[in-house]
């Protein structure tokens, strides 16, 4: 025996594991304390645990199987004695170490009531100690747990020590968020209470020899006012700790404490003798509770519902039940009610941080009460309906981990609560089913609980399945609520059923005459003022169109047995009818976005799916809706970017990228489907209204630019009716294009007015050519542009209409391809140039023919030119004129001649304009390639304006001058002196570019001229030739230096230096100060040869009379 003793205590007693060694000490120490025998092993207990050079392992299991030794030994027994002065020893010698197993020895002596008037003073001491020991942080929780444990047995034993720990086990750690610790507090102020009454001191051990407690119900006097004060105090310490607003962890041990109390209030011993007292505090207990159930932590909220619930099983007087139940759906259903209390009010009007009260639990419990509120039964069930509500709603995995456990579930609460609730579960099924779905997530756990434990073995679809109508009704009717948490709710459970059990829906004839009540219902909702009901429902709904109306439609849908064919066709068609109405009038146009988007998607789906006799209709409609939602669904950065961009050329590619992105979309091909399946001649009369009636009112530029182009699909699939309506289609085109500036609509608009023409009649294309015409004379360059992207159009598309019409427009063509002057173009201009000149050759073959034929027109758009206020117009006008010059040369009839020289001259009428010179170009090209003679009819009439003089004109104007010289002397003698006393005006004020085209052509006026005389230019050579050394430009020098050669060759200018002593000073000095000119060698020379050659005519002494030389200089710079 003593070998087995030995490997005992080697293996299990002594072990290094901490549970082995306590649980083998505990059977250890029974078996010894019932031998006699056994002293020998008691007394080598004592030995190791009076060794401090022991093992930590066997001392600790020495102390631990000794304190259980002793709590089973009578009261005289030495062994005992020694046990208490030894463990407290060891206690207060500070022995931190074995602190846990001594707090499990006296605790196990105190639980058995070893402990006497003799230890009283020490066990003070320990208790004050003990005090210190749990307000410290630095001690483990399980030394604490014993250590509350221990005061709770030593209440037993002292019970006038039960106010003072329960004074130290409520305020010590009051602020700890230690589960486990609260609930050993919970269960030492029992101990406090009840004393050797609680089934806490018995033995679990010892079952044999154990009386129930509850078959001694008689207790003293003394002792039931001694536990009266008890309970008192205790439930005056609960109801502060949990009225502190400002400390969740203090909320939360008071209701720990109040729920362990209520668990042993439920046990017969309790429930008759304190019954009067508990409740006196009742209704103070209620309202803090309630505050805990509106706490922000879940768990403070579980623990106040099962003291609620613990509370009503208690109460058995009627009156009193009433109140309390109706105080508590007082709380939860008066919507004027303020949630505060008078510690609230006092730490309100101190500022200090107020109570955070859950609104998401005011919330459900309102919603449990309103539940029970639906039944119709007497209060005392909806009570108990409430409470069984309440109950299940609440369960915390804690209570799994906890020795409570099993407690919470004595009377199988929860099956009776579960029972009583399916008596109503028909009334009660669908508003459970829509608070699953609750916006608010805790209240969603808090149902899928209630739920889970009413069905715990069946899934959620079959239930649903087996309530569905009850649950369908009930929600569709609510869709509408006045609250937006059940309006979102409704979107969720409707999400699921239409995603689960679509097919109860479609199968069903009477579901489905609620579908267009439903579906309007639904968009209406769509468009909710609060965010998450709108999100909710647009899901909702999508969902609705694919699994209900979609499904329904779609000829591939599996038939319902129950079904034929045709009744699937019919079902089909009857969706449709149901539907359609409410997405054209409720969807498409509706302000808000999302329900348009929707819309629109759903059309383009029906479209897809939908029957040919039940869309066609409808066919105007949804094309037109189609058409103007390509606008609506663009980005609002494309409309941003090209309103706000200035470079054109970006702006003209951002518009051709949104029109590309158009033409690819869904919503394009949707219409073309409708096109081709639906349209026939009875709705194209109304199609073509609506189609020119959104061009004109649509601000879209894609549905403006895509339904242009709708025009060449319908003139494509169906010519001979388009025929009737294409001349209105050009008209609506050409206006829009007038008051339209944007480019990628006139390039769409041109283009399709090319491809359409086609079909048109003789009368249409009159009136667009016309239009044309008209256009071009705009003051706009745009508009060039756009008819000649039009006619360009009209070219490709049909060639033969051009040459058909080439005496109406042929000859605008021929205008229209003369240059602009301008020195820098755009690839715009360039590309209208180009277009206009490939016209002209396509349709004329060679320039001669086209001119000649179209020789009348010509002049009349030249007219129209040269007349026209612009004076770019009035230049191409001029430079036509050239190029019939040029081309036609001497077989240009003399008619026409004479017609087009009086426009020239009329065109030089007015004032001076950059490009005016062209006029002159244009009157030399007929004199010389025509033959035409200015001198035969001079026009003699003054201008009377004084024209703006421009450089660029003057210098044409004098580059002219030699080629219009007069070839009669009357005529020269006229004009001669004029002209140059006005060439002399030019020198003196103009700048050296201008006085070198000058001094050009007075020297080519000087050669050609025979009648001149030295008396004639004598005026010209005082300024001239002053000019020589005081110019930079070689080029001036060396045109001086011609004139005084050209002068000096002929014997009739050269007469005016023998004549004029001052004129040849003059020369003298010019010539000399050009030979000594340092800056132009060549210059030098030329008059070093020239003075050389004609030496005859220069003076010959040195001095130079120069009197008047100076005043000239001064006249001339």
């Amino acid at each position: 025996m003593n070998i087995k003793k030995n490997s005992f205590r080697q293996l299990c007693l002594f072990s290094t594991r901490d549970d082995t060694r306590r649980y083998s000490s505990l059977l250890y120490a029974y078996i010894l304390s019932k031998n006699q025998t056994n002293l020998l092993a008691i007394d080598e207990l004592i030995k190791i645990i009076q060794n401090i050079n022991q093992r930590f392992e066997q001392r600790e299991a020495s102390i631990i199987a000794f304190g259980y030794i002793c709590s089973h030994l009578k009261q005289s027994n030495e062994y005992l004695n020694n046990g208490k002065n030894l463990f407290l020893k060891i206690f207060f010698d500070n022995q931190n170490d074995y602190i846990l197993s001594i707090l499990i020895s006296i605790g196990q002596l105190a639980r058995m009531n070893c402990f006497n008037n003799d230890d009283e003073l020490n066990i003070k001491n320990f208790i004050e100690k003990i005090q210190i020991k749990l307000k410290t942080i630095n001690e483990t929780n399980r030394i604490k747990e014993k250590a509350i444990q221990t005061l709770g047995f030593l209440a037993v034993c002292y019970r006038k020590q039960s106010q003072n720990i329960i004074d130290i086990l409520t305020q010590s750690l009051v602020d700890t968020k230690q589960i486990e610790l609260q609930l050993n507090i919970g269960d030492a102020l029992i101990c406090c209470i009840l004393g050797v009454d609680t089934p806490l001191v018995n033995d679990p051990y010892d079952i044999f020899n154990q009386t129930s407690s509850s078959n001694n119900n008689k207790i003293s006097t003394d002792e039931y006012e001694f536990r009266s004060n008890l309970i008192e105090y205790l439930i005056d310490r609960i109801l502060y700790y949990s009225s502190d607003i400002n400390n969740s962890h203090s909320r939360q041990a008071a209701f720990l404490w109040l729920l362990t109390f209520l668990i042993h209030c439920r046990r017969p011993y309790l429930i008759l003798t304190y019954r009067t007292l508990f409740e006196l505090k009742l209704f103070s207990l209620q309202t803090n509770l309630i505050y805990g159930l509106l706490d922000q932590d879940e768990f403070n909220q579980e623990l106040s519902c099962k003291c609620l619930i613990y509370i009503y099983e208690i109460i058995e007087n009627n009156e009193l039940e009433l109140k309390f139940n109706n105080k508590l759906f007082e709380y939860f259903t008066d919507n004027t009610r303020t949630y505060s209390n008078q510690l609230t009010t006092m730490v309100y009007e101190h500022n200090i941080q107020q109570i955070n009260i859950d609104n998401t639990q005011i919330i459900f419990y309102k919603e449990l009460c309103s539940l029970v509120d639906l039944l119709t039964i007497e209060k005392n069930f909806k009570s108990q309906l409430f409470y069984s509500f309440l109950y299940l709603a609440h369960e915390n995995s804690i209570w799994s981990t906890t020795r409570y456990g099993q407690i919470f579930h004595k009377n199988n609460y929860e099956k009776k609560s579960i029972d009583f609730i399916f008596i109503y579960i028909e009334q009660l099924i669908s508003r459970l089913y829509r608070l699953l779905y609750d916006p608010q997530i805790r209240i969603q756990e808090c149902i899928k609980r209630i739920w889970n434990k009413l069905f715990s073995t069946t899934k959620q679809i079959v239930i649903v399945e087996k309530y569905f109508s009850i649950i369908f009704n009930d929600l569709y009717n609510d869709i509408l609520s006045s609250r937006w948490r059940i309006r979102e709710s409704i979107q969720l459970a409707l999400l699921d059923i239409f995603r689960m059990l679509n097919r109860k829906l479609i199968d069903n004839q009477y579901y489905i005459k609620l579908f267009q009540e439903l579906f309007r219902r639904l968009l209406s909702v769509c468009d909710d003022t609060k965010e998450s009901v709108r999100k909710a429902a647009l899901t909702t709904i999508n969902s609705f169109k694919q699994n209900c109306i979609l499904l329904a439609c779609d000829p591939a849908t599996t038939i319902s047995n129950s079904m034929t064919e045709d009744e699937h066709k019919a079902r089909g068609r009857y969706v449709l009818e149901q539907v359609l109405p409410v997405i054209l009038n409720d969807g498409l146009y509706n302000k808000n976005e999302d329900i348009s988007k929707f819309s629109l998607n759903t059309i383009i789906e029906i479209i897809r799916y939908g029957d040919r006799d039940t869309l066609k209709p409808y066919c105007t409609v949804i094309i037109i809706a189609l058409f103007e939602a390509l606008s609506t669904i663009e980005p609002d950065i494309f409309n941003y970017a090209s309103m706000k961009l200035s470079a054109s050329e970006m702006k003209e590619q951002i518009d051709m990228a949104r029109l590309h992105c158009a033409r690819s979309s869904p919503i394009m091909d949707a219409i073309n489907t409708c096109t081709n399946q639906y349209i026939d001649e009875n709705i194209f009369d109304e199609l073509s209204g609506k189609l020119i009636d959104t061009i004109k009112h649509s601000i879209g530029l894609t549905t403006k630019c895509l339904i242009g182009q709708y025009f060449i699909t319908l003139s494509n699939l169906y010519p001979k009716i388009s025929s009737k309506y294409v001349g209105k289609w050009m008209a609506i085109l050409v206006n829009t294009m007038s008051i339209n500036s944007n480019r990628t609509l006139r390039k769409t608009y041109t283009n399709v007015l090319g491809t359409i023409v086609r079909i048109a009649k003789r009368s249409s294309i009159e009136n667009l050519l016309q239009k044309i015409s008209t256009w071009y004379y705009q003051t706009d360059n745009d508009y060039q542009y756009v008819c000649a992207l039009t006619l360009n159009s009209i070219s490709q598309s049909n060639h033969d209409i051009l040459l058909e019409f080439g005496q109406q427009i042929l000859p605008l063509i021929f205008l229209a391809m003369q240059e602009n002057i301008l020195n820098t173009k755009d690839d715009n201009e360039q590309q209208e140039e180009f277009i206009w000149k490939n016209l002209w050759i396509e349709h004329t073959g060679s320039s001669i023919t086209g001119i000649q034929t179209y020789i009348k027109g010509i002049i009349d758009n030249i007219r129209l030119a040269i007349e026209h206020h612009s004076y770019t117009m009035k230049i191409k006008g001029a430079r036509a004129i050239q190029m019939i010059g040029e081309t036609l040369k001497m077989n240009l009839n003399n008619e026409y001649l004479f017609i087009l020289v009086e426009l020239l001259l009329k065109g030089l009428y007015g004032r001076v304009y950059e490009g005016k010179e062209y006029f002159l170009r244009s009157i030399e090209t007929i004199c010389i390639h025509c033959k035409y003679d200015p001198n035969e009819e001079v026009d003699k009439k003054d201008i009377d304006e004084d024209p703006i003089v421009s450089d660029k004109y003057n210098r044409t104007l004098i580059e002219c001058l030699p080629k219009f010289w007069p070839k009669t002397s009357e005529i020269e003698f006229s004009y001669k002196k004029l002209t140059f006393e006005l060439l002399i005006e030019i020198i003196i004020h103009s700048n050296w570019q201008t006085q070198l085209i000058v001094i050009q052509s007075i020297n080519e006026i000087l050669q050609k001229s025979s009648t001149i005389i030295s008396s004639d230019i004598i005026c010209l050579l005082e300024p001239i030739i002053n000019l020589g050394p005081r110019t930079k430009s070689s080029g001036l020098k060396r045109e001086i230096l011609k004139f005084v050669k050209i002068v000096f060759e002929n014997s009739q200018y050269s007469i005016c230096f023998n004549e004029n002593e001052h004129i040849k000073n003059i020369l003298q000095f010019n010539i000399d100060e050009m030979i000594h000119d340092n800056r132009s060698n060549e210059i030098s020379e030329q008059a070093k040869e020239l003075k050389k050659h004609y030496e005859h005519l220069f003076i010959k002494t040195k001095s130079i009379d120069i009197t008047n030389f100076d005043q000239n200089e001064n006249n001339l710079f």
